[in-house]
């Protein structure tokens, strides 16, 4: 049995450094397939073997493409295989479907983190004149956007964009690990629409402190990098709530082929605040049981 689990995660490790050659000679062309694909099998190695046998694949598998790959490679191979962990180890150890989903969206944050700014020099990455050439982009679409939205504006708005992205990753893998693992008929026993999504109150407490300590820390520190990401990290979570709140509720009142829209709500900004409100009505109050008794 222990000769098996060698022998599987040895296959996975292989298969990472036959993809970083397969990268590196057709031009990063297996990049979706490493971030998002490679996630399952190692999601699944990790539901069978568990979280040590787990860590040793990963590390095998990181020298393995620190070898044969490139920087870019490492990082997206780094929250392959963090991804395909947690959601082997959430199911293994049946933990809550938020709990995969935010630890999903943390591993990868990380690896768009490092990308964007601390090996940017070495990936070729100018964040600030690739933003300036996208606001420029859009104002050759719409040029009446420059007047209400100036680049500065549009620039703050990339560490949410980077979040949204993340927290997007994260539920895009849980999908894809759901469908393979029920056609392997592997017990995947949790739900994950959108409606179903509830922070617990200790994680919309902890929302809430971060959300007052970076509005009193925008005061002293300005637009601080950290203090950005802390401020857009608890907004983003009661949006996502928010977002699962309406979601719900168009279930309850037979209109649920509409919430896969509601995504789109997230990038109208005079919508934002009302999602914040939302999701922290839904985290602090039973509200879903007191409409679920009053429509159903």
């Amino acid at each position: 049995m222990k000769t098996n689990k060698l022998v599987q995660g040895a296959l996975i490790a292989s298969l990472y450094g036959v993809l970083a050659v397969l990268n590196t000679m057709t031009g990063t062309m297996f990049d979706v397939l490493i971030g998002y694909g490679m996630s399952i099998p190692i999601a699944i190695y990790t539901h069978k073997t568990g979280l040590k046998e787990a860590l040793m694949t990963a590390i095998a598998s990181m020298i393995i493409a620190f070898m044969f790959g490139t920087l870019s490679y490492v990082l997206i191979v780094f929250s392959s295989l963090g991804m395909g962990i947690v959601v082997g180890l959430c199911l293994k150890k049946k933990a809550k479907k938020e709990t995969m989903l935010l630890a999903g969206s943390a591993i990868f944050f990380l690896s768009d983190f490092l990308s964007f700014y601390v090996f940017s020099g070495v990936l070729g990455i100018n964040l600030i004149s690739e933003t300036k050439e996208m606001y420029n982009q859009m104002i050759a679409m719409v040029p009446s956007i420059q007047q209400a939205f100036s680049f500065q504006n549009f620039y703050n708005l990339i560490p949410l964009g980077i979040l949204i992205m993340s927290f997007l990753q994260s539920y895009l893998v849980m999908m894809l690990c759901a469908l393979f693992f029920r056609r392997l008929k592997i017990p995947f026993d949790v739900s994950i629409h959108i409606a179903t999504f509830r922070f617990s109150t200790k994680v919309g407490y902890a929302l809430a402190a971060l959300l007052i300590g970076s509005m009193i820390a925008r005061q002293y520190l300005g637009n601080n990098v950290l203090v950005q990401y802390c401020y857009y990290i608890s907004v983003l979570g009661f949006m996502v709530q928010g977002l699962a709140f309406l979601a719900f509720y168009l279930i309850i009142r037979n209109h649920g082929r509409y919430s896969n829209m509601l995504i789109f709500l997230v990038f109208i900004p005079f919508i934002q605040p009302i999602l914040i409100i939302l999701g922290i009505i839904d985290i602090f109050v039973e509200i879903r049981q007191i409409l679920y008794n009053k429509y159903q």
